[in-house]
């Protein structure tokens, strides 16, 4: 027969922040990856070409 563990709520809440700020780290380093990977197709673009900024909008460089 499997045993049930119970854990006192102050214990889990404690465990679901940690997770949280853990998560929150990981997408703000996705975040800033997906800047400067952003940031590199721009810089290459030739002049001329259409970059698609982080606005949304399209330009030509």
């Amino acid at each position: 027969m499997m045993k049930k563990y119970i854990l006192p709520f102050a214990l889990v809440n404690s465990i679901n922040q940690a997770r949280e700020q853990k998560y929150a780290e990981i997408a703000h380093k996705t975040e800033q990856v997906a800047k400067i990977a952003g940031q590199k197709l721009i810089d290459g673009a030739e002049k001329g070409e259409y970059v698609l900024g982080i606005n949304g909008r399209w330009t030509q460089k």
